[in-house]
């Protein structure tokens, strides 16, 4: 499946381009067919591509939308009635892909677009107009999503490696989480193996 990555400073400072570059070499394995990156000041999101279906070839992300931009790693179920919400024809809907189809549901339902996507899905959502950052993952749990809120940003990715490169983040170890691994015993789902770092949960987002 294709991959996210981006970083949103709060202090309105321009993301580093070095960071974004570090985030995406360490995930450079999600896209072997290529990938792009797009930076609007405080927020900078890319995306890594594994094409799987024909339209993939299509795919150009992040996709800049009336709200703002979104980056998705999706595969949609429900692609046919998606596709006619928004009326696009026969011919059109060849060359429409998932990740448009996602920034399209984002402009006509902001940060309800949750309860209209079906499939395998995970997004980054920036509305510019509001300033506000929208981190959101399907029902299922198959897109795995990333974050680690630093001292004045949040970072996110599909790969929590991608999180682990980011220069001056501290890698400590979640002895509880790992000791909660080793016996089987049911834990939170937020938690991940290193403090600070954590997954957001199926059916969830936050902004």
């Amino acid at each position: 499946m294709s991959g996210i990555y981006g970083v949103y400073r709060y202090d309105g400072a321009p993301v580093p381009s070095q960071w974004l570059e570090r985030m995406r070499t360490a995930m450079a394995c999600y896209g072997p067919h290529g990938g792009g990156c797009r930076v609007e000041e405080a927020v900078g999101l890319g995306h890594l591509l594994l094409e799987v279906n024909p339209e993939d070839a299509f795919e150009n992300q992040p996709v800049t939308g009336v709200r703002g931009l979104v980056v998705s790693a999706a595969r949609l179920d429900n692609r046919a009635a998606l596709l006619e919400a928004f009326k696009f024809s026969a011919l059109e809907a060849s060359r429409i892909t998932d990740g448009h189809l996602a920034s399209l549901a984002f402009d006509r339902w902001g940060e309800e677009l949750c309860s209209h996507l079906q499939g395998d899905w995970a997004l980054a959502a920036w509305d510019a107009r509001e300033h506000r950052l929208l981190l959101a993952r399907d029902a299922c749990g198959n897109a795995n999503l990333y974050y680690y809120e630093g001292k004045g940003f949040i970072a996110f990715a599909s790969s929590l490696k991608a999180l682990l490169a980011l220069p001056g983040v501290v890698k400590e170890p979640d002895r509880l989480r790992l000791a909660q691994v080793l016996v089987s015993w049911q834990h939170n789902a937020e938690l991940t193996a290193y403090k600070g770092f954590r997954r957001l949960v199926w059916a969830h987002a936050r902004s």
